[in-house]
C-alpha cells in the first residue's frame, strides 16, 4: 500500500487499537479539544461489536474528523458517503480469529517508525485468553518484528489499577517499559502530549505532494523516508534550514546524493518559485522577473532574456528531459505531468 500517492486509504504515522466505542470517542475528543494536527495522522482500529450503536458511533468519527481513518465492523457500509467510504476499512472475521492475521492486518496500516497506542486488554479477540488478557502485549510485539527498518513505537492503555504488578514481568520481558502504560482513567490530558511528543521527534518534517490535477496534500514525514519518497516523486525540493537540495526519480544524480544547492543562491530562488507556482497553480514565473533577479543592474529586455534562458538551461539540465520546465506566455512553468513533492521542517 503506497502512502504518497495513493488518494485512498493511506498508512499513517499514528494507530490506536481499541475494542470499545466510547473510548475511541474520548481519544478524539480529546485531540479535536487539544488542536494540532493529530486527527490528520491518525488511524483508528475499533474492535467492537457490529450493532446500531457501533454504526452510530462510526459515521460520527467520519462526519467530524474528515481526515481520520477508521478500520471497524459496521453492519450497512451503505451508509457512507463517498468520501467516507475512502477513510474506512472493513474488518474481517478473520482478524479476530487468527493472531497473525490480526498483526498483519496493523502492520498494513502503519507507516514505517509510527506510533502504535494499544489498549492492553482487546476482549472480542477470540484467540486471546480471557483469563490471560495481557497477552495482547505480544500482539504489538508481533507487529513491531514485521518491520525490517525502522520499527514502530508502541504504546498501552490501560484500566486496570495494578497493570504494574499483574504483568508488569511480561511487559518487560516482550520489551516494553510498564511505566509508559497510559492510565485511561487521564485518556482526555495525556493523549494529546503522548501524540505531540511523539509527532515532533520522530516525523519533524512536512511533505507537501502535488499529483497532477489533484488537490496537494501535506504528510508528515521523517528523514528515514527520503529514498521512498524521491523513488516515488519525480521532483522533490528539500527546505532544510541552510540546506537546500533536489531529489526525485527525474532528477540526475550528483555523486552519491543528491545535488545540493546554495541557499539564497539564483538557482535555489528559482525552483522554490517554480513549485511554489506549481502548488498555486499560478501563471508561471515571469520570463523578464527571472532575468531582472539575476542579469547586472540597467541591463536591456533583450540581455534579461537572454540571462534567464542561460539560467533555465541550468536547470534544465538538473533533470532527465528537456520538457521538464516549459517556456509558455513569457513564463517558465513546471510540466503538469510531474509529481511534485516540497519539504520542510515543521
Amino acid at each position: 500500500m503506497n502512502w504518497i500517492l495513493n488518494q485512498s486509504f493511506l498508512k499513517k504515522p499514528i494507530v490506536v487499537i481499541e475494542d470499545h466505542v466510547y473510548h475511541i470517542r474520548e481519544i478524539l475528543d480529546s485531540l479535536a479539544d487539544a488542536g494540532g494536527v493529530w486527527l490528520d495522522q491518525l488511524t483508528v482500529v475499533c474492535l467492537d461489536r457490529p450493532g446500531p450503536d457501533t454504526d452510530r458511533a462510526i459515521l460520527s468519527w467520519l462526519q467530524d474528523c474528515p481526515e481520520l481513518q477508521v478500520v471497524a465492523r459496521i453492519n450497512d457500509a451503505a451508509l457512507l458517503n463517498p468520501s467516507q467510504r475512502v477513510r474506512f476499512k472493513n474488518l474481517e472475521t478473520r482478524a479476530f480469529q487468527d493472531r497473525i492475521a490480526f498483526c498483519k492486518l496493523i502492520a498494513s496500516l502503519m507507516r514505517a517508525g509510527a506510533l502504535l497506542l494499544q489498549d492492553i486488554q482487546l476482549e472480542t479477540l477470540s484467540f486471546l485468553p480471557p483469563s490471560r488478557w495481557w497477552e495482547s502485549i505480544y500482539l504489538a510485539s508481533t507487529v513491531r518484528g514485521m518491520f525490517s527498518r525502522h520499527p514502530p513505537s508502541c504504546r498501552f492503555m490501560s484500566n486496570k489499577s495494578s497493570f504494574s504488578i499483574s504483568f508488569g514481568k511480561e511487559m518487560a520481558e516482550a520489551g516494553f517499559d510498564p511505566r509508559d502504560v497510559i492510565d485511561k482513567n487521564d485518556l482526555a490530558a495525556l493523549v494529546p502530549l503522548v501524540f505531540d511528543s511523539y509527532l515532533n521527534q520522530t516525523f519533524p518534517l512536512i511533505l507537501e505532494i502535488a499529483d497532477g490535477e489533484l488537490e496537494p496534500r501535506l504528510e508528515l514525514i521523517q528523514q528515514g523516508e527520503a529514498e521512498q519518497i524521491e523513488a516515488e516523486l519525480d521532483l522533490v525540493l528539500w527546505l532544510d534550514g541552510d540546506r537546500v537540495s533536489l531529489g526525485g526519480n527525474l532528477v540526475k544524480a550528483r555523486g552519491s546524493g543528491r545535488p545540493v544547492l546554495k541557499p539564497r543562491g539564483h538557482e535555489a530562488t528559482t525552483w522554490t518559485d517554480l513549485l511554489a507556482d506549481r502548488f498555486d497553480l499560478g501563471p508561471g514565473i515571469p520570463v523578464q522577473e527571472v532575468g531582472c533577479r539575476i542579469a547586472m543592474e540597467g541591463a536591456g529586455k533583450a540581455e534579461l532574456t537572454n540571462v534567464a534562458a542561460r539560467h533555465l538551461h541550468t536547470l534544465r539540465g538538473r533533470l532527465k528531459g528537456d520538457d521538464l520546465i516549459i517556456t509558455e506566455s513569457h513564463a517558465y512553468h513546471l510540466s503538469r505531468r510531474l509529481r511534485l513533492g516540497r519539504v520542510r521542517p515543521r
